[in-house]
């Protein structure tokens, strides 16, 4: 037991700076000692800050499942189906989870959450071994740092793995006098601002650090033709803690449809279940293609600034859109995992 305790702290070590594989391969051992739920929840975990939310989601269920006296594995397997976008799912299995552990910390907080403008978790969804959000590593932010929002990350070149280039909408950035940029994986970065016409919506940010893209992003596959009004939209965006802290944390997932395309200069409207907040998050249509970049025009309207065919269009040429076939509907989960490394927190001192 001594043994598989050392094991444990040292796989949470290596999750601390970012090291994935030592963590994998400590926590695999600690498994292999005795099948308990802490180590699978922090083999899920580890799934997680390598980028893999469909393993960590299939995980999850097995640890919430193979232990039901046990409530943080049914408090993160809920976390993780919510974030991306299976709310339907979450709810039934949050409830499920109440009735067998009544008024039980982690699945009470889990349930606030999905009822959450803004779902960051905190308290008793942040101790270890549930911890609902990644470990912060990287060029660390100052102590006065918050959270101003989501940027989108990128692609410089067709089929590259990394990317030093990120785009946020222009209000995002207002007063901000240093930045940083934080993947879902916790991989953070200080950013630069480079100069832009001063009516600009949307800065383009250069990173210190490349961050990774997608795995086998293909080549640019926004058409020139923007999806038709009513048709399937995904959005990634991070939610703001509480106080604008500088928290690392997952995205979280939100669908809803493109609106028509205006008849004046403006960008097209998207009709989602928008919470209050910034927003800056990359926009897919039902394929994955990446569609362009939301933002706030004005107070109580959400709308995109796309990368093609429309009348508010982004510099950007290139894509990192996750691989479909063509006319094929992409999975959530395989929406979600491109999201973890596409959509970036936005740290600033203002």
């Amino acid at each position: 037991m001594a043994e598989r305790l050392r094991l444990i702290e040292s796989a949470e070590r290596a999750l601390a700076i970012g090291d994935v594989d030592s963590a994998g391969q400590a926590f695999e051992r600690a498994a292999g000692m005795v099948h308990s739920q802490d180590v699978e929840l922090g083999i899920v975990r580890t799934h997680m800050q390598a980028g893999q939310y469909r393993q960590a989601l299939s995980f999850a269920s097995h640890a919430a499942g193979a232990h039901p006296r046990a409530p943080a594995g049914t408090a993160l397997y809920v976390w993780l189906l919510h974030i991306g976008g299976q709310t339907q799912a979450a709810q039934r299995y949050v409830q499920e989870g109440l009735q067998r552990h009544p008024g039980d910390p982690s699945l009470m907080a889990a349930q606030a959450l999905m009822k959450s403008a803004q779902p960051a978790p905190a308290a008793a969804m942040m101790s270890t071994p549930l911890r609902a959000a990644p470990y912060a590593y990287g060029d660390a932010a100052s102590s006065d740092a918050v959270f101003a929002g989501t940027a989108w990350l990128t692609a410089e070149v067709d089929g590259a793995a990394l990317s030093a280039s990120a785009l946020v909408p222009a209000a995002t950035l207002k007063g901000a006098t240093r930045i940083w940029l934080r993947n879902g994986l916790g991989q953070t970065t200080q950013a630069l601002l480079l100069p832009a016409a001063a009516d600009s919506p949307t800065r383009q940010l250069c990173l210190a650090q490349p961050l990774p893209l997608p795995s086998g992003a293909p080549p640019r596959t926004a058409t020139a033709r923007l999806p038709f009004a009513g048709s399937p939209a995904s959005t990634v965006e991070y939610a703001a803690a509480p106080g604008d802290a500088d928290a690392p944390a997952w995205p979280v997932l939100r669908q809803g449809f493109f609106g028509h395309l205006p008849r004046d200069e403006g960008p097209r409207q998207l009709s989602m279940d928008w919470p209050a907040g910034p927003r800056g998050g990359p926009v897919f249509d039902g394929q994955g293609r990446l569609a362009g970049l939301a933002i706030a025009p004005s107070p109580g309207r959400v709308a995109l600034l796309g990368t093609a065919g429309d009348k508010g269009t982004l510099s950007t040429s290139t894509d990192s859109s996750p691989a479909t076939a063509r006319g094929a509907t992409l999975a959530l989960d395989s929406l979600y995992e491109a999201g973890l490394r596409l959509a970036l927190q936005v740290i600033v001192v203002r």
